[in-house]
């Protein structure tokens, strides 16, 4: 298969290329990247183009299947070309387009922030009429990696919302449920599926009681937006509900990167006014709002916890403690 891969140089999506390159079926791989030098395994061929650019979009190569990570906010007034940039290099091979959105961004029309950038997405595509599935994942655990300098420096964190209760997903089943979706791996016959409003298919997996507090994952899925999945259903124009095996609050999340790396880590909880002068000075304010937001709304409304990774790939979903040994150097210094 063809596969174009946007996003090929960052931590999911690096991990979509190599995953692909690792299928036995030989996929020929098309890396979106901004410089045709970036370093890229061998044998994925290079298409310079910028998704925030849409005149840079001629140089998208015809695939069978497109893997699309979005500059979300900053690429937003591009987006409408941007799709249909993508669904025509796919159309023609009768393809699909695998959307890395998020969870909540089935309900968050008319929101603004970087979850009304992943609504905006999901309807465009919907709109371009090719096949889709929608990767709705919940936090990644690589953006942890954002603590890493402060860890190695002081043993702290400094973030808001140190009780904001997260499933923190590490990218690289983030990355096989993608190649699946991709190379129509994870297609099977529909099996009495529930079908919502907009028509498209919402799998979450069973939510269970493997979080503090049980029903708190069960509580944060509002009526009609999740469904319980069923076997062999399809992920063509499915929305996918992936998430971690745990739901922990961000103090938690800290304190296990310190049980790995050996030494305490402490979390220090900053103020909104604190957060956006410490760490994101210089981004747009809308952007950063939108961050601390969304954190501070995990205090009430934790992320969920699915089974849909372990039901797609047959494995349970990868604990946070695993994705920090597999990053250990990178806090451990």
């Amino acid at each position: 298969m063809r596969i174009l891969v946007t996003g090929a140089t960052g931590r999911v999506g690096g991990r979509v290329v190599q995953r692909l390159l690792e299928e036995p079926d030989g996929h020929q791989v098309f890396a979106v990247v901004r410089d045709r030098a970036a370093a890229l395994p061998a044998g994925v061929e290079p298409v310079p183009a910028d998704l925030t650019d849409p005149g840079s979009l001629g140089a998208l190569r015809p695939a069978d299947a497109a893997f699309l990570l979005f500059p979300s906010i900053a690429g937003d007034p591009a987006a409408p070309r941007v799709v249909s940039a993508v669904a025509d290099s796919v159309r023609g091979a009768g393809g699909r387009i695998v959307y890395q959105s998020a969870h909540g961004a089935d309900s968050a029309a008319g929101q603004g922030g970087i979850m009304g950038s992943h609504t905006l997405l999901e309807g465009l595509i919907r709109e371009t009429g090719v096949p889709w599935t929608f990767l709705r994942s919940s936090g990644f655990a690589a953006n942890t990696l954002g603590w890493a300098d402060s860890i190695r420096a002081t043993g702290t964190v400094r973030w808001p919302a140190a009780d904001a209760r997260r499933a923190l997903i590490h990218e690289d089943d983030l990355a096989a449920v993608a190649v699946q979706s991709l190379t129509g791996a994870g297609d099977r016959t529909a099996a009495g599926g529930d079908q919502i409003a907009t028509g498209d298919q919402t799998r979450t997996g069973t939510p269970g009681d493997r979080t503090p507090g049980g029903a708190a994952g069960r509580a944060a899925s509002a009526p009609g937006q999740q469904h319980q999945a069923q076997p062999n259903q399809a992920q063509r124009n499915q929305a996918l509900h992936l998430t971690g095996p745990e739901q922990l609050t961000q103090r938690e999340y800290a304190e296990h990167i310190g049980e790995v790396i050996g030494r305490p880590v402490a979390y220090v909880e900053l103020s909104q006014q604190q957060a956006m002068s410490e760490l994101f000075a210089g981004l747009p304010e809308s952007f950063a709002r939108s961050i601390i937001d969304g954190q501070r709304a995990m205090i009430d409304n934790p992320e969920p916890v699915t089974d849909t990774v372990a039901e797609l790939l047959g494995r349970p979903a990868q604990p946070f403690t695993r994705w920090v040994a597999d990053h250990r150097a990178a806090f451990a210094g």
